[in-house]
């Protein structure tokens, strides 16, 4: 696990009065888990081929994970030993963060390829474009593949979840046609379907939650 050098008596007491809200413990414990918080946070941010500025900003995320962590960590009473170290704490903390995160990341890449369809009616007028062109980034870096293909399947399967109105909507909007014509074409007006579009844009959020 890599933990860091730790007296459990003394962070058990500085973790307490961190928790009575003395932010000076509070920075000290911050401070010395540091290096302990990085390395563990690169090591997972590798398996997941995060890239330089990704790793960063999780790394400044996980101050937040630390504090969590003093929060709800059990010290014990003055005078007595706590049930577990700070550090085997904290690692299950950063690591359960950690995974949260990257399940927010992923939401986020597979909904920006909806967004981008959704926007296509604006931007690209009658221009033909795929949803699978949408995803594709403008480099041959397999780490960007990788991520466009995983964002590219669960994007299949919450379309998969639309009943068959929602779904033929979506592949209007993704074949580059604009709203108006859309809503020629399926017979409603274009107030119901900019309705049915923010409608779908929710089905599909929700399916991918």
């Amino acid at each position: 696990m890599g933990e860091f050098d730790e007296d459990k008596t003394s962070v058990a007491w500085m973790v307490r009065r961190a928790q009575d809200g003395c932010n000076s413990s509070q920075n000290d414990v911050l401070m010395l888990v540091e290096k302990f918080k990085n390395n563990l946070i690169v090591r997972m941010a590798r398996q997941k081929q995060f890239t330089v500025s990704e790793i960063e900003d999780a790394q400044q995320e996980g101050v937040f994970w630390v504090i969590e962590a003093i929060q709800h960590y059990d010290a014990g009473e003055a005078g007595s030993e706590s049930k577990a170290s700070f550090s085997t704490f904290l690692f299950r903390v950063i690591t359960f963060r950690f995974k949260d995160l990257v399940r927010r990341q992923r939401r986020v890449r597979v909904l920006s390829v909806l967004i981008n369809a959704v926007r296509l009616d604006e931007q690209h007028g009658a221009n033909q474009v795929s949803d699978t062109e949408l995803a594709t980034p403008d480099s041959d870096d397999p780490t960007q593949l990788a991520q466009v293909r995983e964002s590219t399947a669960r994007l299949d399967w919450a379309l998969a979840q639309l009943d068959e109105n929602s779904f033929l909507l979506w592949r209007l909007l993704a074949s580059g046609m604009r709203l108006r014509p859309i809503a020629e074409q399926l017979g409603i007006s274009y107030e119901a379907a900019r309705r049915r579009r923010r409608q779908l844009i929710a089905d599909v959020k929700s399916q991918l939650e």
